[in-house]
């Protein structure tokens, strides 16, 4: 496996820490150690294939929601303010099809 350097099929903190590098991120010690053990399922100190993978499905589930979140709240945001007003919301809603006209209560 990539990741697995030294090939003993386990991925070690010291191994996780290169893969986060390259990655972009500079985990300290402490994070590195906290990430380990929840990863490590088991809890033997070391993270197998099954415990990494599970991992990395569980993290590109959060991203993969998260841009679907953010492009959501686009297109509420239609003044790309940062902010979704009522008005906003009201005029969404109506404009994608709702007959119905939104009171400010249900804003």
């Amino acid at each position: 496996h990539r990741f697995d350097r030294d090939g003993d099929g386990h991925i070690e903190a010291k191994e996780l820490a290169t893969v986060m590098r390259i990655m972009g991120m500079e985990p300290t010690s402490e994070q590195l150690h906290s990430l380990v053990e929840s990863i490590d399922v088991d809890g033997n100190g070391k993270i197998e294939l099954e415990e990494f993978a599970n991992m990395m499905a569980r993290q590109m589930l959060l991203r993969d929601g998260k841009v679907e979140l953010e492009q959501a709240f686009k297109l509420f945001d239609a003044d790309q303010s940062g902010y979704v007003t009522a008005d906003e919301i009201r005029h969404y809603m109506t404009s994608a099809g709702g007959d119905e006209a939104l009171t400010q209560a249900e804003c």
